[in-house]
C-alpha cells in the first residue's frame, strides 16, 4: 500500500503542502489516538537529522497525546479529503469519533505510529524538543496580539523524521 522514502526525497512543495491542503497531526498507539488539522509547521536539518516541528494548542484534545507518545506522525491527503481535514480540525476528539465520523481508516507505521490509509504521504518523527511559546520571545510584537488574542501559545514539538511514506 505504501512504499517507503528517504528523508531527502520529501516533495518540493512540502511546505505549501502543509499551509494550503493541511496535514492531520497524529499520535497515540492503536489502542487510543487522536488526531488534529494542522497548517502550521516546518521542515528542516537540525541536531543531525532531519527533522519537523509541530505546533499545538494547550486546549487541544491531542495535547496529551503528543505529551505521552514518544512519535508522531503527519499524514498528507488528496484534494477529495478536504471536507475530511476541516471536520478533524474543528471538532474535538473528546466530543466525537472523528475517525468514524470523518470516514477515515487508520494505518500504524512499523513502530505503531497512528496515520492514515487514505493519506498520499505519510512523515513519522521521533520527538528530541519541546517547548512552549513564550511571549517574551516574540520580536515582532505584532504577532501575539494577531495569532494568540486569547493567550493560548502553542507549544512547539520538534521531531526526528524517523519514516516517510507514500503511494504511486
Amino acid at each position: 500500500m505504501f512504499k517507503k522514502l528517504e528523508c531527502f526525497d520529501l516533495p518540493r512543495d512540502i511546505i505549501g503542502e502543509l499551509s494550503r491542503n493541511w496535514a492531520l497531526l497524529s499520535a497515540g498507539n492503536p489502542e487510543s489516538f487522536n488526531m488534529m488539522t494542522v497548517s502550521w509547521g516546518s521542515f528542516g536539518f537540525i541536531w543531525g537529522s532531519p527533522s519537523l516541528t509541530v505546533f499545538v494548542r494547550p486546549q487541544r484534545f491531542t495535547m496529551s497525546f503528543m505529551e505521552k507518545s514518544q512519535n508522531f506522525a503527519l499524514s498528507f491527503f488528496p484534494p477529495e479529503f478536504k471536507e475530511s481535514l476541516a471536520l478533524c480540525g474543528s471538532k474535538s476528539g473528546r466530543d466525537i469519533d472523528k475517525l468514524a465520523q470523518s470516514k477515515l481508516n487508520a494505518w500504524f507505521t512499523p513502530s505503531g505510529t497512528p496515520a492514515f490509509k487514505e493519506a498520499k504521504l505519510v512523515i513519522e518523527a521521533q520527538k528530541i524538543y519541546q517547548q512552549d511559546i513564550d511571549l517574551k520571545s516574540f520580536i515582532d510584537e505584532s504577532l501575539p496580539a494577531k495569532w494568540y488574542p486569547g493567550g493560548d501559545f502553542h507549544k512547539a514539538f520538534t521531531g526526528r523524521i524517523c519514516g516517510i511514506w507514500t503511494k504511486d
